[in-house]
């Protein structure tokens, strides 16, 4: 998968690195055991850049939990990420 920062600027978002980060920690903060899977981000990236469409949106979710599961700061299980603690 390509880096976030790539993505971002190959598809002209308004978005940063950090605020995907900050939107992964939101939907963390929504379930008890901090649970989410990669779709449940796009509708925050859409509404951060209302230019994106889904697939573009979808490919920054993704790239954003597999960065931050290479950094150790997520677990994939069962095609959820939970946070490391």
């Amino acid at each position: 998968m390509a880096s976030i920062q790539y993505l971002i600027d190959s598809i002209c978002s308004s978005l940063t690195v950090e605020s995907l980060y900050k939107l992964v920690e939101i939907e963390i903060s929504k379930g008890s055991l901090g649970a989410f899977k990669v779709d449940d981000l796009i509708p925050g990236i859409q509404g951060a850049d209302r230019s994106l469409d889904r697939e573009s949106a979808l490919a920054l979710a993704q790239a954003t939990v597999e960065d931050l599961a290479g950094r150790g700061r997520l677990r994939a299980e069962s095609g959820c990420f939970y946070p490391v603690k």
